[in-house]
């Protein structure tokens, strides 16, 4: 069930997505404008006549989809890299959980959190200016995904 409710809020961020919501209200208005145009004449006129709005129509509805399953697909690599993440980087992880936070502080030593940053999982924060820069500290964050999925597993375990 958790599975099905973790599905239902990655769908919710990519409809909200404002990308997802352009194509989408594009994708609209060409419907009803052809719903409009096949309500003055028969649907063989609309085809024959504006081939060029369902050929967008088309192309709006087809670029959601591979959109939706490009997110899809990215957010299962991102779990299964999270969950065969190596000690180190669990532990950078686990901190987020024990803070409650979705931001931590991590040392100029932990080539596990740059590691994570370099794939895309934590990116430094803005939380990090030049001062703490100097001194070797820096600030991670992660995103509210990410900071769901681990408090999941954290209580899982």
């Amino acid at each position: 069930m958790a599975d099905w409710l973790a599905f239902v809020k990655m769908a919710q961020g990519w409809i909200t997505s404002p990308r997802t919501m352009l194509v989408f209200l594009i994708a609209i208005a060409i419907l009803l404008g052809l719903i409009f145009m096949i309500g003055q004449r028969d649907i063989a006129y609309s085809l024959e006549h504006y081939t060029f709005l369902w050929f967008l129509l088309i192309v709006c509805f087809a670029g959601l989809i591979v959109h939706g399953l490009f997110d899809v697909g990215s957010w299962f690599r991102l779990r299964h890299r999270l969950n065969h993440a190596a000690s180190d980087e669990n532990q950078i992880l686990n901190r987020f959980v024990e803070h409650d936070a979705s931001t931590i502080m991590a040392t100029f030593g932990e080539p596990a959190a740059s590691n994570l940053a370099d794939e895309g999982i934590l990116w430094v924060s803005e939380e990090t200016g030049r001062a703490h820069q100097d001194s070797g500290v820096t600030y991670y964050s992660v995103s509210p995904r990410v900071f769901r999925f681990l408090k999941k597993r954290k209580n899982r375990s």
